[in-house]
Order: C-alpha cells, then sequence, then structure tokens
C-alpha cells in the first residue's frame, strides 16, 4: 500500500505523466462519423426506450393489474432505466446530451460520489480517496465528471481480478494550469496492445474478460468535451490515469448556489398530474412514440391533432388555428424539423405556446430555444406524467 501512495504522490507532483493527446491515432472525419453516428442511435434509442417506459408506467397504474404483474412491469421498467443510462454514454460520444455546466470543487463532487463508488465494488476492493482541499474552481457538469470517475474505477477493478486499493486523488499543483483528477490501481502494468486500445469502445479486457463497454471512451469523449487532458502513467507497480481539467475563473465561484449531491438516477414512480380538455397540435414522425403521446393525452381529456413530421403539422394547423391551444412538435422531423415547424406557425398565430420535445438538449452548434423564451422543451426520453406537466405549463402560459 505505502508503495502504491509514494507512486500516486509522484504522479500529481509537478513531473506530468504520459499525455494521451485528444486526436492520437485518430483521424478527425473518422471521429466526427462516430459522434453522428452515436448521436444518431441514442435519438432512435431514447425514442424506443420513451415507448417501452411509457406503456410499462401507463400499465402499472391500470386498476386491475394484479401485483404479480406489477411486479413484471416494474423490473421491464428498471431495465429499460438502465438502457437509457447507455444512451446518455452514447450521447456523450456523440457530442450531444446535456450539459449542465457550474463552477464546482472536485474534491466536493468526488466525496459525493464515494458512496455509490463503494456501493459498487464488491469483496476484496478498497477504494480510499486523497482528496485536496480548497482547490481552484473548475467549471463543469458534475454529473458528467461522476460518470468519468465510476468509468475509471470500473477500469481499475477489472485490472486487478484479486482485488485491492483503488485511490482516488485530485490535486492543483503550482506549476499547473488546470485542476487533477487521478485514478489508481496495483494492477499489473498495461501491455503495449491494451495501451493502444484503452480509450477504444468495446475494447476487449485483461484475460479475455468483456472490457469496458463504453466507460473509457465516455472518458476521452467527456476530457474533449470540459476542454481538459488525458494523462496515464502504467508500470510495476500499477496503472495511474488522470484528467486534468482547466481551472475556472475563482472570482465568479461566489455567485454559483452550492450544489446538489450526486446520486445514481432512479426509476421514476408512476405519478403524474391528469386533467385537460384543449385541442393539442401534436407532429412526432416516430409512428411508436406518437400513438403512446395520443394515447397520454386523450386519456386525460385532451383533443389531439397529430402529424407525421412538421410540414404536415403547418399544414393541419392553417385549417383550424382558432381551435389549437398548443402545439407540441419533436425537434427532428423529415420535411420540416420542429424549430422551423413553429417558425411558420408562430406567422400565422404568434402567441400560441409551444413544447418542442429533443434529444438533443446540448449540442455543438446551437442553443436552446427555451433560452431565448420561443417555447417549453421536453427532454427525451420522457414520462407521462413529465409530458403532462409541460402540457399544462404551457397551456398555463396562454391563459
Amino acid at each position: 500500500m505505502s508503495s502504491l501512495f509514494s507512486r500516486l504522490r509522484a504522479a500529481l507532483s509537478a513531473r506530468p505523466l504520459e499525455p494521451v493527446s485528444r486526436d492520437v491515432a485518430e483521424d478527425e472525419r473518422v471521429r466526427r462519423t462516430v459522434a453522428r453516428l452515436s448521436a444518431g442511435v441514442a435519438h432512435d434509442l431514447n425514442n424506443i426506450l420513451l415507448v417501452l417506459q411509457g406503456y410499462s408506467e401507463m400499465a402499472v397504474e391500470e386498476p386491475d393489474s394484479s401485483p404479480a404483474v406489477r411486479a413484471l412491469l416494474d423490473e421491464m421498467r428498471a431495465a429499460a432505466h438502465r438502457a437509457s443510462l447507455l444512451v446518455r454514454d452514447l450521447q456523450v460520444l456523440g457530442e450531444r446530451g446535456q450539459n449542465a455546466t457550474r463552477l464546482i470543487d472536485l474534491s466536493e463532487t468526488v466525496r459525493r460520489s464515494l458512496p455509490s463508488l463503494r456501493t459498487a465494488c464488491p469483496s476484496g476492493f478498497e477504494i480510499r480517496a486523497m482528496l485536496a482541499d480548497g482547490l481552484p474552481p473548475v467549471k463543469a457538469d458534475e454529473e458528467l465528471l461522476a460518470r468519468v470517475v465510476a468509468a475509471l474505477c470500473s477500469r481499475a477493478r477489472e485490472s486487478m481480478p484479486e482485488g485491492g486499493p483503488i485511490v482516488i486523488s485530485t490535486a492543483a499543483p503550482a506549476a499547473a494550469n488546470g485542476v487533477r483528477l487521478a485514478v489508481s490501481d496495483s494492477g499489473p502494468p498495461l501491455s503495449a496492445e491494451a495501451r493502444a486500445q484503452l480509450f477504444e469502445p468495446y475494447a476487449p479486457g485483461p484475460g479475455g474478460s468483456k472490457g469496458q463497454g463504453l466507460g473509457m471512451s465516455v472518458v476521452r469523449a467527456a476530457a474533449r468535451r470540459l476542454g481538459g487532458e488525458l494523462r496515464v502513467s502504467s508500470a510495476a507497480g500499477g496503472t495511474t490515469i488522470e484528467l486534468e481539467v482547466p481551472r475556472a475563473e475563482a472570482a465568479a465561484a461566489a455567485a454559483e448556489p452550492p450544489a446538489e449531491p450526486v446520486r445514481l438516477p432512479q426509476p421514476p414512480a408512476p405519478s403524474w398530474p391528469r386533467s385537460g380538455s384543449d385541442t393539442i397540435l401534436l407532429a412526432e414522425d416516430d409512428e411508436g412514440l406518437r400513438a403512446l403521446a395520443v394515447k397520454v393525452l386523450t386519456r386525460e381529456g385532451y383533443r389531439v391533432i397529430a402529424a407525421r413530421d412538421g410540414q404536415e403539422a403547418v399544414e393541419l394547423f392553417a385549417r383550424e388555428p382558432q381551435e389549437v391551444r398548443l402545439a407540441l412538435l419533436d425537434d427532428v422531423m423529415p420535411r420540416l424539423g420542429g424549430r422551423a415547424a413553429l417558425d411558420r406557425i408562430h406567422a400565422i398565430s404568434p402567441h400560441l405556446p409551444a413544447i418542442l420535445c429533443s434529444g438533443y438538449t446540448w449540442r455543438l452548434d446551437a442553443g436552446l430555444p427555451e433560452a431565448a423564451g420561443r417555447c417549453l422543451v421536453l427532454q427525451k426520453p420522457w414520462q407521462p406524467r413529465d409530458l403532462l406537466r409541460r402540457v399544462r405549463e404551457g397551456l398555463e402560459q396562454a391563459r
């Protein structure tokens, strides 16, 4: 143990570890192609999961569902929830997804993650924290950083089949431009092949194990998103993987509200508001998702005018603009997307409230229309109660 801590202190000193460039052995065109693929798969999976989760939630609410059936439905909902976590990873790889950046203390983020990290460790493993106090703030998505720590700890566990200590540390060396997060293990050194594949998706693990799935790929994508730098040191005493995140302006830290504890997401409870009578214009190109939304809304008493794309939505709206009280539009559709359709609808009825459904809350090339006051945003995958709450909020704006 003492040798591990000695090696870790050396790794966190001013002497840099071997850097891992964000573009080593990676052609930019290929990287962007993989990003588009990941984002597209995440979008399509979101729609499928939304249908599964929505119908299972509605089925749990049915009064004639037996306890045994509800138990099976709960298992199905839990499995769909686990799949939604995979979708989040795909969104990170696809440079999409939520990006709730704020000024945070990296040590505090790790401290809040420790209970769930220790719970995930099998017997024979021990997580130890060497967290510096008074670190300069960094501007980052805390949930994304917690995902990075979890992925690095998972890789460390895999490297030590017989168990052992995993050390998580933070530091801010005076000579460095950023704040450093490091995760170290005491396993065997990485082979040349393992080192070359370290950040590849679904690379095989040691001894033919299943490897880390998307975990280490997410670490690399997160480093890119955070503007950080990855470094790796692997020798006879074990492996250290370090992420250096740029420091933020310390003067702005005092204006930040206190951070909420980092918690593992849990499947939502089946409960949502009920009421409705107004006419809603719905545009969704996914047939299953469109049918689910129609069922959820009509079940609560709303009249729904359903369109298969933005162009059809505009045409249907033009036939009876005085009847429609709210437009519910998918962001990405064939022929005409939700934003363009909303522009044309607002040209006819400028004050019509609208909701944009999007699986791409964060984009490299665009911001949220909600920020500009154009409409509300409903993030996919939504639950029936989320849809109904958002609809009520939108309708209240018009009253």
